[in-house]
This record gives C-alpha cells, structure tokens and sequence, in this order.
C-alpha cells in the first residue's frame, strides 16, 4: 500500500461506487454509551427498555435474498454485521458463519466487550472494527490478537479522540480509522485529520473518512439533500425493518406478512441498483 501524503488523496469520494452491502443491525441494545456512536442513526432503547433484536429467520432469509441479488448484479457479496452491540445477540455466531458458509465477505462492528466464547468464531470474519474511546492495553493486546481495527468519531466538542490516542494505537501495528461527527462543521474534522496527517505523515494504517457529498450518489439518493453516501447498501434493523438508507427507514409491517415485504423491498433495491448501474455505463 503506497503511503498517502495529502489528506485529498485519504478521502475518497468514490470508494463506494462499485459495493452493494447488506447491513444487519442486530440490535438496538448495547452495554456501553458512547457518546460518539457510528451508529447515531440507530434509535436506542428507552430507558427500562431492553431493546430489540433481529429475528434470527429473518436474518437468514435477508443473508440468502442478498447473497442471491448481489451475485446476480455481480457484485461482491459483504455482510456487515452492527448494532447496537451484535455480540449481544443470542445467534450471533451462528448468523455469522452462516454468512461466511453462503460466500459472503464478512465485517463485525463491536465495542470489544465480547464473551470469551465469541473468540474463535470473531477469528473466522474477516474485518472485524472495534469502537473504543479509551486509551486501554487489555483492549490494544485483544485487538491485535484478532487482527482488528479501531474506528472513532471525532468530535472537537468532546474530544475522546486526540493525538496521543491515535498514537497509542498505532505503536501496536492497529489500524485506526477516523470519522468525523456529523453533527459539526467538517471543516473542524477536516483540520484535525489534515494535523494528524502531519504528525503522521507516512503511517498506512491511518485513514479517515470523507464526510461532504459524495460524487456518486445515486437514484435512491434524489431528491434528499442530506450529505452522505449514495446507495450501497441494504440495511435491515432490529425491528425487521429493510431499507437503501439508514436515514429514511421504511417500515415493513403491514397488512401482508412480514418476509413477503422484505422480499418486495430487496427487489426495490436490487431495481435501484440496475437503474444506476444502466446509467453509469
């Protein structure tokens, strides 16, 4: 991997535009609360609530529906499995070597509080990130055992995420990529990225995240202002609900059974999918 100099060659506006991903959100639960979760979409269980969590069948038959309409459109099947906390989801390590025995690319996002017994299977995926805020060498030494990566949001309102964090994961060969919080100006995140690069000028193992507006929206993104990436994925939350965009989830519970509107709504996608295909070429 050539060393990356200029922070414009670090965020990419097109490092999307030839992947098709299914996101399962597991949960809504997790044991942690940060304040900076990648997943701030994500509504959180009320106070007493204890969340909800995916039915297992119905992630089975998202992971085959996908898996099928993905290898259909050619492109590289990848399952993301996230939350919430996926590890505290009662299949997770069923739902993910089922993944893995289907053919698919899979990725585990995780705040690395995980039982003992996950171990093995956390070593069969294929990326695994890990969502820490502390400076912490029991999690630096599991991280590195498993050959993760850590993803923070930084945010100059509370800074958690600073140099001397994102140096002391770096001494231990971690990968360690940054995002910005998108409730504040970029620009903020965009200096901050542009100093670390400074400080760390020729490490591969730090990148960012681009966070303007992408270059390659595409039809499931008109006529939405918002500044995000375009359709790359198929997003199933906790709820059964299935949409193309975490911002605007399509609830999925109807007058007609529950798997007969997911099917209908992967269809949806999978047509987004070959319009914006047919238009780009």
């Amino acid at each position: 991997m050539k060393n990356r100099g200029k922070i414009n060659d670090v965020f990419d506006k097109m490092i999307h535009r030839d992947e098709f991903k299914l996101r399962l959100l597991l949960t809504n639960s997790c044991n942690k609360n940060c304040v900076f979760c990648l997943n701030d979409f994500q509504n959180k269980p009320e106070k007493g609530h204890p969340g909800y969590f995916l039915d297992s069948g119905l992630a089975l038959i998202a992971i085959t529906a996908y898996h099928n309409v993905a290898v259909k459109l050619g492109y590289r099947a990848q399952v993301y499995f996230s939350g919430g906390e996926p590890t505290l989801h009662r299949d997770f390590e069923y739902l993910v070597r089922a993944a893995k025995r289907a053919g698919c690319r899979v990725t585990v996002n995780t705040n690395g509080t995980f039982e003992p017994h996950l171990l093995n299977v956390l070593r069969e995926v294929d990326c695994l990130h890990f969502g820490v805020y502390e400076k912490s060498t029991d999690m630096a030494e599991k991280i590195s055992c498993l050959n993760g990566s850590v993803q923070c949001v930084y945010s100059s309102k509370d800074p958690y995420v600073d140099y001397d964090f994102v140096r002391f994961y770096l001494q231990y060969g971690i990968p360690v990529k940054v995002f910005g919080d998108l409730r504040e100006n970029p620009a903020l995140y965009e200096a901050f990225a542009n100093s670390l690069r400074a400080k760390f000028p020729s490490d591969k193992d730090l990148s960012f995240r681009f966070i303007g507006k992408q270059e390659n929206r595409g039809v499931g993104c008109s006529g939405c202002c918002k500044n995000c990436v375009t359709l790359k994925a198929a997003w199933v939350f906790p709820d059964g609900t299935i949409t193309h965009c975490p911002q605007k989830p399509e609830t999925m519970l109807g007058e007609r059974p529950h798997i007969w509107a997911w099917v209908d709504q992967m269809n949806r996608i999978e047509q987004l999918h070959r319009t914006e295909c047919n238009r780009g070429s």
